[in-house]
């Protein structure tokens, strides 16, 4: 089963533009080398739905990205093999100008329900909400919405408040939401106009 992983960044000064900067000139050869697997890149544009304290929802500005993983095994091997690139401290370096811009990261673990489309193509980046259902111990998992709106279906295995689920829709589903969730509002970033690798095979 695929091991998908959220990280979130929270940004200041000049991070909006450098983390940007970063990501599209300088990591896409050091992902390369190193075997990373990213599926998406977004910006944070908003929150709303269930914001009550407690929940993960990173002051803005925030990037967001996710990434796909064979196991944790593959995942540890990647970041040693990057932080000990000395690319990765040229890229830090260039995009750091200012001193540093990331003053917190969160990151989730997650593993599709069997819920999760079986495959698809990839898909346009845009208009994506990332909704955020937490549920009592034993309870059952959330239905996803229906319909091609559906993008993914995971439950988080390690991060914050457990158990939560989490689905990544359209924002044409905004009628459908559970007063639960708690939704973020994803804004694409141009260099990275597709979603890929939500699927196996």
């Amino acid at each position: 089963m695929p091991l998908f992983e959220l990280r979130c960044y929270t940004l200041e000064g000049d991070g909006p533009s450098r983390v940007v900067e970063r990501l599209r000139d300088h990591m896409p050869p050091l992902f390369a080398r190193h075997g990373f697997a990213p599926v998406a890149q977004w910006m944070l544009s908003g929150v709303s739905g269930d914001v009550a304290p407690g929940r993960l929802l990173p002051p803005l500005p925030a990037f967001v990205w996710m990434l796909a993983w064979r196991d944790h095994a593959a995942r540890a091997a990647a970041f040693a093999g990057l932080y000990a690139d000395p690319g990765f401290a040229d890229a830090r370096r260039a995009t750091e100008p200012n001193g540093p811009w990331l003053t917190a990261m969160h990151i989730l673990f997650l593993r599709p329900t069997p819920a999760h489309p079986a495959a698809g193509k990839p898909i346009p980046l845009g208009g994506q909400l990332l909704l955020m259902n937490e549920r009592r111990p034993g309870a059952p998992l959330p239905p996803p919405l229906e319909g091609p709106q559906l993008l993914a279906h995971l439950e988080v295995e390690s991060g914050w408040r457990l158990p939560t689920s989490i689905t990544l829709t359209t924002r044409s589903q905004d009628d459908a939401l559970s007063a639960a969730d708690a939704v973020w509002h994803l804004a694409p970033l141009p260099h990275q106009p597709m979603i890929a690798g939500l699927y196996p095979g």
